[in-house]
């Protein structure tokens, strides 16, 4: 009688431990959290073929009984991992089980699992699985193309080189000094603007672009909208991500090195002749409509599109430069509404020539707007 009651104990506990969820935006494996054991980090969110630590302590009463791990190469037993175990290269398969055993049998747990219409109760369960999630691919792309911009002091603004160019480094909108000298930390910034693709899995398929195309940046999107899109992206991944300051995104478009000799090199982000570099109004290349993103030359950082295709959304809202040195500035004037955000790198409309598309040139835009040439890209601290 015994041998048939813990036979279907077993049974039960392994049911129990393969409870499979799925949601729209990620798939979730997970199972039932258990009081006899403890497993750290809880609910990570694990990009498939990443790796990841787990840490794992009885309660009291309880001692490690087996730990055994479920990947591609099948189920084995782990033998040399008491108190902790690394996983590499993790997807929807990856399993982990660990088993405690109390130190003292209790007849009294064993009897309760047949009171809950065979299925077991939480203190007789022994099994922990993490939980693995693997993203859409358009996700993990996403995740994949940070480049990692390392920081230092650069004067932003109407530099020499950008003098050169038609046009002032600031609008109507702007006073006091035309540049300011800035020493920013190091952060990622991704290689290309948001596109429509990104922005439907993370906004429930939504996509408010006027110009379609899933490899197209998303655009016709406000300030707010783009916050929205950022506390989703953020709550999905577990990551910080956020627009980048003025500051940032002049530093990562002049290519992302304070050397004096190269931060000032070129009037737009990669080179001097706009063609190249951007889709943009002026030359008519861009057929009055942006463009797939990632189709011109990068500039120094890697980045494409910095200059053209839609104005990207920065996260300070506008203001005169300092005369000082500031260090990560962000923003200027605080979280006030009645003040408009910076929007910078030109577009393929919106201009009478390319002076918009050039590294130093300043545009606003009101927190609430949306254009067919409003976009953003994103950056990291990590």
């Amino acid at each position: 009688m015994k041998k048939i009651m813990f036979s279907i104990l077993k049974l039960f506990v392994f049911s129990a431990c393969f409870i499979v969820l799925e949601t729209t935006k990620a798939q979730v494996t997970n199972a039932i959290r258990v009081t006899n054991g403890t497993i750290t980090p809880q609910n990570p969110r694990v990009i498939a073929g990443q790796s990841i630590t787990f840490s794992y302590t009885g309660n009291t009463g309880y001692v490690l009984d087996t730990v055994l791990l479920t990947d591609q190469s099948g189920t084995r037993l782990i033998t040399n991992a008491p108190n902790s175990i690394t996983i590499n290269n993790v997807d929807m398969n990856t399993r982990l089980w660990v088993k405690y055993k109390p130190v003292q049998p209790s007849a009294l747990s064993l009897t309760k699992v047949f009171k809950r219409n065979g299925f077991p109760d939480s203190t007789v369960t022994e099994h922990i699985i993490s939980q693995i999630t693997q993203f859409p691919a358009v996700i993990t792309n996403f995740l994949n193309d940070f480049v990692f911009i390392p920081g230092g002091t650069f004067v932003m603004g109407a530099t020499p080189k950008q003098l050169q160019a038609n046009g002032d480094q600031y609008s109507v909108w702007w006073s006091g000094p035309a540049t300011q000298a800035v020493t920013l930390s190091p952060y990622y910034i991704n290689k290309y603007e948001v596109t429509q693709a990104l922005w439907k899995v993370i906004m429930s398929n939504q996509n408010p672009s006027v110009y379609l195309g899933d490899n197209d940046p998303v655009e016709n999107v406000s300030w707010d909208d783009v916050q929205t899109f950022i506390a989703n992206l953020n709550a999905l991944t577990g990551r910080n991500f956020r627009l980048p300051t003025e500051a940032e995104w002049e530093f990562a478009a002049r290519g992302g090195n304070p050397n004096s000799t190269v931060i000032d090199q070129y009037y737009y982000a990669g080179g001097d002749v706009a063609n190249n570099v951007g889709w943009n109004y002026y030359n008519t290349n861009s057929g009055s409509r942006h463009q797939a993103v990632g189709q011109k030359a990068p500039n120094l950082a890697g980045l494409y599109d910095m200059s053209g295709n839609v104005y990207e959304w920065c996260n300070d809202q506008n203001g005169n430069y300092s005369s000082t040195l500031v260090t990560d500035p962000n923003p200027y004037y605080g979280n006030n509404v009645a003040y408009n955000y910076n929007i910078r790198g030109g577009a393929y409309s919106f201009g009478t020539n390319n002076s918009a598309l050039r590294v130093s040139y300043r545009w606003i835009a009101s927190r609430n707007s949306r254009q067919p040439f409003w976009g953003f890209r994103l950056i990291e601290k990590r």
